[in-house]
């Protein structure tokens, strides 16, 4: 499981421009637990299913268009982009606009 579990996280960082803090917001785990599943160790046993759910979750929203994170979003708003794409992604809503702290559309343009 880990090594499919770590290859897919290693695509979605690369190809979603995410940063491991981006990442571990994500999966709501601190950066030292992103580091070690990179490096092979495998999650808690009883967090599995958690997070094979957000990963599956963050492939969807990679195959969708709301990922990557859009270069011109500067790192320091990274964070308020992975918020707001949590909430919507867990919403019962279709997808939605998303916007940075400068106003621009971010996610569904």
């Amino acid at each position: 499981m880990i090594r499919d579990f770590r290859n897919r996280l290693n695509t979605v960082r690369r190809f979603g421009n995410l940063t491991v803090t981006d990442l571990a917001q994500w999966f709501g785990v601190d950066r030292t637990s992103l580091h070690q599943w990179e490096k092979g160790v495998p999650p808690a046993f009883h967090r599995e299913q958690m997070l094979e759910d957000r990963l599956n979750k963050l492939e969807s929203l990679f195959k969708d268009g709301s990922l990557p994170i859009p270069l011109e979003i500067p790192r320091k708003d990274h964070h308020q982009f992975i918020v707001d794409l949590k909430n919507h992604a867990y919403a019962p809503v279709a997808k939605q606009n998303l916007t940075s702290k400068r106003g621009k559309a971010v996610v569904g343009h």
